[in-house]
């Protein structure tokens, strides 16, 4: 893994935060889960040992595990026969006394329908043996056979519920861990959207956050709950076994454990090379299949000339010639797989070897490992395995999420253009003149959209500003309200750069109207007052200025309906007037107005004319237009090209002199070929 994509993998999922909130409630899950799978373990161990003792127990014992035997079993032994057997006989005189015996005196006892007790016997001297004396002293059913195989299959059945409850909690903990994790990154790719927003042009950087917020942001999550999962439970889960397989039989379970993990190793590494080696094969045959395809193309060429027989003969003799280089390179490409196979052997071999030792351990005379003990050892080498196989795994997902969120950070860490100078002052509203002085500005992709503009008009007139070249106009009008930032030069309102003066009081008097601006989430009220402090009274006048009042009157709660993003509870020409109210209600004194490119509905068509009446007066308006009556209604038309202003003056004048603005005006306003393209 890069040190790059590592910072972000540790920026979505820090290792602290294994430690809180739901990864820590996951990993005590992980631990009770593990409890449980020791507690199912020995459980089986004792069900297999009734199942094989029958609950007869053979023991020889020595007077010093009497009281033991005695307090285990219920059963008094009588130890005076013992002692008896141990004494010499008595010698005639002057006969040699036979050398002393000092073994101690022995009985063979035999006690049948025990229960478990002959498995806790056998257990006495483990670590874990007094507990389950102790568990067997004050749990009666458990020392006859019957009554202890009733208790324990519900045991195991209680035992493996448990477990499956464990490991769903940790299954839930991990994937809450993950949803968080998600949660704080569409929130930080929605405030990086707030910002790096009002510079899109083209839609490119809205379209890049939703993709980092739907598509990517949902497969880290996925990733993330995956790698979660794994992490929280497999450790301990490997560490529980390994712990079991020891009280099992320590020195068998050093004994296994390298050959084991040699095996694994080579298994693993085996799968990977095969797999990887497959799927470079398939790539390989894929291209030659798409060549060979290619002779499908000229079937016009061929059937023109009457070519049928040499075309089908030429490609019989090409297709024969691919499946001979297909099987000569499948052939070179098993060459490598030798790796699996020697994985196999060498899984196979390490198989035969651990059984042996195994076998060998349960037939010794001495019972070095009994068969109850043996199933219990096994029982752990598969749950270890299962385990170790998904932790290696993790070092894939940790590459895919790092992957997937190095594209995300790569979003989260560009920096906006705009910022507010330090000490920037307040902006009194447009009052005289609006001065492009040297503006330069190009795209992100480094095109130049405009080009050392200089332009200086009025205040309190009203414009259309257009181009052959969409972003052209867009960049110009998004640089009044400083969404966009110039390369260079500057954009002065009455004398003062723009650049120097605080965000909120140049967009107080700077508002954006949007060409389809979807509503905010909240009632019509709130749209219309975005956050400000308006009196009721304010925002219907303003409804009714653009002539909104009637369409929100007809909605299902007036002004208090709830309309939401996507909503299709407005179409485009009354969002547009929502916008015109919006903007109307804070007064600006320039106003920039991008009018949609969508058919608009018949009312707003009507009313159009007569809300830009009411908007224009006493104001600077600066459209983007995409309606002929709001270029005839412009005191000036500006006309960019290749980033320059090449006209600027009444529609009419343009339209007569200005030959690149007749083509501008044919591309968008000529009936006949909107006809044929409708």
């Amino acid at each position: 893994m890069s040190e790059q994509h590592s910072r972000s993998f540790q920026r979505i999922f820090a290792r602290r935060d294994l430690f809180a909130g739901p990864a820590r409630t996951g990993l005590l899950w992980s631990v009770l889960a593990a409890l449980l799978l020791v507690g199912l373990l020995l459980v089986t161990g004792l069900l297999v040992g009734l199942l094989t003792d029958q609950g007869r127990l053979s023991a020889i014992l020595t007077e010093d595990q009497a009281p033991r035997f005695e307090r285990l079993t219920g059963q008094s032994l009588n130890w005076e026969a013992a002692r008896e057997a141990v004494k010499p006989p008595e010698l005639p005189p002057g006969a040699a006394a036979p050398p002393p015996d000092n073994r101690p005196p022995t009985q063979l006892v035999v006690v049948d329908d025990s229960g478990i007790i002959p498995s806790v016997w056998r257990l006495r001297d483990r670590p874990w043996g007094r507990a389950l004396e102790w568990i067997v002293l004050r749990t009666p059913p458990l020392r006859s056979n019957v009554s202890a195989l009733m208790v324990l299959l519900p045991a195991l059945a209680l035992l493996a519920v448990a477990r499956l409850f464990a490991l769903s909690r940790v299954n839930l903990q991990a994937r809450r861990a993950a949803l968080e994790a998600a949660q704080r990154l569409q929130k930080s790719i929605h405030r990086q959207a707030l910002r790096l927003g009002p510079e899109d042009l083209n839609g490119e950087t809205v379209a890049i956050a939703q993709r980092m917020f739907s598509v990517e942001a949902r497969a880290i999550s996925g990733i993330l709950h995956e790698r979660l999962r794994r992490q929280l439970r497999d450790p301990i889960e490997l560490i529980a076994v390994i712990i079991v397989a020891l009280a099992a039989d320590p020195l068998l379970t050093l004994q296994w454990l390298l050959p084991l993990a040699l095996a694994f190793y080579l298994w693993h590494r085996g799968r990977a090379r095969f797999a990887q080696t497959r799927q470079l094969a398939d790539d390989r045959i894929r291209g030659e299949f798409e060549q060979l395809g290619s002779w499908l193309n000229n079937s016009r060429l061929v059937r023109g000339y009457a070519m049928e027989a040499n075309e089908h003969d030429a490609f019989d003799n090409q297709l024969r010639h691919f499946y001979q280089t297909v099987r000569q390179k499948t052939r070179l490409m098993d060459v490598p797989l030798w790796y699996g196979w020697l994985g196999a052997f060498a899984v196979g071999a390490a198989g035969v070897f651990l059984m042996l030792l195994l076998g060998t351990k349960v037939l010794s005379p001495a019972v070095e490992l009994s068969f109850p003990g043996a199933v219990v050892f096994l029982a752990t080498v598969p749950i270890g395995l299962e385990a170790a196989r998904r932790l290696v795994e993790l070092p894939r997902l940790n590459s895919e999420l790092s992957v997937a969120a190095n594209q995300v950070y790569r979003f989260l860490d560009a920096m906006p253009t705009v910022s507010q100078a330090v000490g920037a002052r307040f902006l009194n509203p447009l009052s005289r003149a609006l001065h492009f002085e040297g503006v330069t500005y190009h795209s992100p992709a480094r095109k130049i959209l405009l080009d050392h503009v200089d332009l200086k008009l009025d205040a309190g007139k009203t414009y259309a500003v257009v181009s052959l070249n969409p972003e052209e106009a867009k960049a110009f009008l998004l640089l009044l309200p400083r969404f966009l930032e110039p390369r260079s030069g500057r954009i002065l309102f009455d004398g003062e750069d723009i650049a120097w003066v605080t965000l909120e009081s140049l967009r107080a008097e700077t508002v954006y109207v949007g060409a389809d601006d979807p509503p905010f989430i909240g009632s019509v009220v709130q749209n219309i007052r975005a956050g400000g402090e308006f009196p009721l009274s304010k925002v219907i006048d303003a409804a009714k200025a653009v002539h909104a009042h009637n369409f929100i009157s007809q909605l299902p709660q007036g002004y208090e309906t709830t309309l939401l993003h996507g909503d299709d509870t407005l179409n485009v020409g009354q969002r547009f007037r929502l916008g015109l109210a919006r903007a109307l209600l804070r007064e600006p004194a320039l106003m920039v107005i991008e009018e949609p490119s969508r058919a608009l509905d018949e009312d707003t068509k009507n009313y159009l004319a007569d809300t830009y009446e009411r908007l224009i007066p006493g104001r600077t308006i600066f459209f983007k237009p995409t309606r002929m009556s709001t270029l005839r209604r412009a005191d000036a038309v500006i006309m960019l090209h290749q980033g320059r202003v090449i006209a600027v003056g009444p529609q009419a004048r343009l339209l007569s002199e200005v030959p690149l603005y007749r083509h501008w005006e044919y591309m968008h306003f000529n009936e006949f070929r909107h006809a044929s393209e409708n």
